[in-house]
Parts: C-alpha cells; structure tokens; sequence
C-alpha cells in the first residue's frame, strides 16, 4: 500500500486496480458539470457524484476515504481536470 496520485482531463480509468479515494479536487469549465467516480470501469458502480459549478475546488471526502474494489473510473461532463489522491491497495 502507498499513497499515490493521479489527474486526468477525461473521462477514463483513473487507478487499474483496489484504491482507497482519499481527496479529490476538481477544475470546471465556464458551466455546471458532474465529476462521477465509479468502480468497475464506465459501467460499474457510482461511489461519488460531484456537481460542478463554475469555480470548484477541493472536494470534501469521507476521513476513512472511499474504498473502490476493482478500479477508480472518472466520467467527466464539462469539468476540465481533476486531480485525486488515493491510498494504492495493490
């Protein structure tokens, strides 16, 4: 187990493999928008919905984080970056 991070600027897997989501901090876009982390790829399990109004920044999460099992994907609408710091359960 390390402590680990990662950013991504689309939608895609986030963490291949077990993580434990620690903090999250989005970047949006001129508009309103989601942030949607989910386990097992595009079509697994929603963990965390942020919404993101014009301006977001640090998101706040669970003190014992948020545990995704097989992987961490992102599905980003209109937000432009986001950045997470998970816990590497591999």
């Amino acid at each position: 187990m390390a402590i680990r991070s990662a950013q991504a600027g689309a939608t895609g897997t986030l963490v291949s493999g077990p993580a434990k989501l620690l903090h999250v901090h989005v970047v949006a876009a001129g508009t309103a928008g989601t942030a949607e982390f989910k386990d097992d790829g595009a079509a697994g399990s929603s963990k965390l919905l942020v919404d993101t109004p014009p301006a977001v920044g640090p998101v706040e999460v669970p003190a014992h984080g948020i545990l995704f099992p097989t992987d961490v994907h992102l599905t980003l609408t209109t937000a432009t970056f986001v950045t997470i710091i998970y816990d590497d359960l591999t």
